[in-house]
């Protein structure tokens, strides 16, 4: 311990290994000869509830020094001598370091659940430990931790940025392996080695449903090698038992905030969105917000990007959600979880799925099946069912063994394919989407029909891109190529993932759609900012006559390339062919090179009877001025200043337009635009009002000693643009 002395703190949801961890460095430390001579471990686990005080720590450091060597002995004693000394803890830091000094050793002290720790302490007593351990060469100090400790990035706390973090997360496909591998060693049976021969899929289940926690994973392991049929039902009560107590806790440590925000998103299931979390828990946005950035630093939740900033959440551990539905859930939740249970284990299992549901059929004719296994066996299958002749024996004979047997689940069944399909319109045009999805989900298709359907339900109707990505890319596995135009513009406007949106639109342009053309000319213009390719495609799309693309190839020619001939050719074509922006760019066009005021008044009339909105107005209201038809310039700009947004976002154009009205003096119109706004136009442009000041200084001559000399270069300027704007547009 020759370097600038750092702390760790080992985090990780609870289960994931930290206290084993500690354990394992201080069991290393204490078995190597080289390190004893100098290095002293001392460890204080999480039920060691003593240590309230700063002072208590070197105590108890002390009694465990004089527990494991004799050196040490009388130690503990001699501080409390001076107990009632004033400064006793620092007498015990200053007797216990010296008492190390003399026997040439160091400390390396591990606290399980340092947080709790940390909590007793006094500010004061915090700030002088955080000192101790910036100064203090021989002390390194290893703690764990299941949450994150707001002490560790609060900027107002002591420990702010002090401990280096290491995070222990889960464990993926290869590492559960081998964890359950060494788990595997003391039994005689082997049975873990087996199913990764025979049954690898079922690791992954087990992996999946833990969230790769090694605990959980450990009060799985016996029930899932008891079940060597596959059929975890009858064992499902039995495993919820046995992580409770595990899950209660993970609740307990949780504020009561956190528990009715996990409470709402683990009954929820799907990920669901905050707007919908502070509706059900009635708390303030900002609170849930705070909240929810605490639990997911926990690893209690994930949260999902959406193309907005309103993110949807989820319980990150989802067997932690399979439990809490099961015992806090309704009864339609505990079959939503049940079927998922058994959906991932077949899911994962591998082999011929043919054969293995001709195998379920013959079980089912045989009439020896636990119903619940049956059911959602069956149902599980039909999804997967590569016949729809198969589905539709395998449906049927689920329906027999369960009306021969009695079974409430005879209700629950589903019906065939072709029944679901016939359904589907109905309540498209009912608006029921979840229904009509819930129903196509239950519908095998080996064309992607029933993939694509679900992804425009997504993407057009729902909102929810991400599902929608899914479906279309299943879709596209199936050969229905015209979703590659879909699937382009969800990556461009949603995820603003732009290289893969090149990739589909490309896809698209191979079967010919000008549309991909247009868009992908639009993506290099916009985003890439590579006119030449964005120029090779609109003429791409032009040559198969779409008329957007005309006008955005003439926008090119007249922002990019200055090639206002070419500009003024395709804003002509896309005209002709009704385009109204192109009537506005043009006429635009026309007033920045002040030319044709005539035809800038033409197109921009012609934009502003075919499309009414402000920036129609804006360019209209210019070649009015232009033309010096003022009194109609002026009613329109009227018309425009009361439109808050443009006020208070279009800065430019409002300034152009205010600069065009004094311009051709209208003075005392603007004036009364200044004055009467109600979106506060003289504070947002006070430079301008001042310099229409300077030309109505016989009006109201005080006006301008109210400018502060701050503002005198900027208004100069713009007086001086006024007048040349004058000159230019006379």
């Amino acid at each position: 311990m020759k370097n600038a002395p750092q702390h760790f703190i080992i985090q990780g949801v609870r289960g994931s290994g930290k206290t084993t961890l500690l354990l394992r460095i201080f069991y290393e430390i204490t078995e190597n000869n080289n390190l004893c001579k100098w290095l002293i471990p001392i460890r204080f686990n999480e039920e060691q509830y003593g240590i309230s005080k700063l002072y208590k720590l070197w105590e108890n450091i002390s009694k465990e020094l004089e527990n494991t060597d004799d050196t040490y002995l009388g130690l503990l004693d001699e501080m409390q001598k001076s107990i009632d000394n004033e400064n006793y803890e620092e007498y015990c830091y200053n007797l216990l370091f010296l008492k190390l000094k003399e026997n040439g050793k160091k400390l390396i002290v591990f606290i399980d659940n340092i947080g709790d720790r940390l909590d007793k302490f006094t500010k004061k007593e915090l700030q002088r430990l955080r000192e101790v351990l910036i100064t203090n060469n021989n002390i390194r100090l290893i703690g764990s931790s299941s949450v994150v400790l707001e002490s560790t990035y609060n900027y107002k706390e002591a420990f702010y940025d002090f401990f280096k973090i290491i995070n222990l997360n889960e464990l993926k496909k290869e590492e559960t392996k081998a964890f359950l591998l060494q788990l595997d060693k003391e039994n005689k049976e082997k049975a873990i080695e087996e199913i990764i021969n025979k049954q690898p899929g079922r690791i992954e289940a087990l992996r999946i449903l833990t969230g790769g926690v090694p605990r959980t994973m450990v009060l799985l392991y016996e029930i899932f090698i008891k079940d060597s049929n596959g059929n975890s039902f009858h064992n499902l009560e039995e495993l919820l038992d046995s992580v409770t107590p595990l899950y209660k806790h993970r609740m307990d440590d949780l504020s009561t905030q956190q528990q009715e925000i996990v409470d709402v998103i683990a009954l929820n299931w799907d990920a669901i969105p905050v707007k919908d979390i502070v509706r059900k828990t009635r708390m303030e946005s900002k609170a849930v917000s705070s909240q929810l950035n605490l639990l997911e630093k926990n690893n209690i939740i994930i949260k999902k990007a959406t193309s907005t900033k309103n993110n949807f959440y989820q319980l990150k551990e989802r067997f932690f959600n399979i439990w809490y539905l099961m015992r806090n859930g309704r009864n339609s939740d505990k079959s939503k979880v049940k079927w998922l249970v058994k959906f991932l284990e077949i899911w994962c299992n591998s082999g011929d799925l043919e054969n293995m549901i001709k195998s379920h059929i013959q079980k089912l004719k045989s009439n020896k099946m636990y119903d619940k296994y049956a059911y959602h066996v069956s149902e599980a299958y039909a999804q997967l069912v590569p016949s729809a002749n198969l589905q539709k024996e395998l449906l049927d004979e689920s329906r027999k063994y369960l009306t021969s047997i009695g079974s409430e689940l005879i209700c629950d069944i589903s019906e065939s394919d072709v029944d679901y399909l016939n359904k589907i319109d109905e309540f498209i045009k009912n608006k029921d989407y979840q229904k009509a999805i819930k129903k196509l989900l239950t519908i095998n298709s080996n064309t992607g029909v029933i993939e694509k359907t679900i992804a425009e339900i997504y993407d057009v109707l729902i909102k929810d891109y991400y599902k929608a990505e899914k479906y279309y890319l299943m879709a596209l596995e199936k050969n229905q190529t015209d979703l590659n135009f879909n699937l382009a513009l969800l990556y461009k406007k949603e995820f603003k993932d732009y290289e893969k949106a090149k990739k589909y639109y490309l896809l698209a342009i191979k079967k010919g759609y000008s549309s991909a053309m247009y868009n992908l000319a639009l993506l290099y213009d916009e985003e890439y900012k590579d006119f030449k390719k964005s120029e090779k495609y609109y003429l791409m799309a032009i040559g198969k006559g779409h008329i957007k693309a005309m006008n955005n190839l003439a926008f090119l020619y007249d922002t990019e390339f200055k090639d206002y001939e070419k500009a003024e050719k395709y804003y002509l074509k896309a005209i002709e062919n009704g385009n109204i922006r192109a009537m506005n760019n043009l006429a635009f066009m026309y007033f920045r090179l002040k030319i044709k005021k005539e035809k800038a008044l033409k197109y921009s009339l012609s934009a502003y009877k075919n499309e009414v909105n402000v920036f129609r107005k804006q360019t209209y209201a210019i070649a009015l001025l232009w033309n010096n038809n003022v009194q109609e310039a002026n009613e329109v700009s009227q018309l425009i200043f009361e439109n808050e947004e443009f006020v208070n976002e279009n800065i430019e154009d409002v300034k152009l337009l205010l600069t065009m009205l004094i311009a051709k003096k209208q003075y005392n119109f603007t004036h009364k635009l200044f004055e009467e706004n109600k979106f506060n136009l003289k504070d947002k442009y006070k430079p301008i009002y001042y310099a229409l000041m300077s030309f109505m200084k016989d009006s109201y001559p005080d006006e301008m000693n109210k400018m502060g000399e701050e503002l005198k270069d900027v208004v100069d300027a713009i007086i001086k643009e006024i007048n040349q704007t004058s000159i230019d547009y006379a």
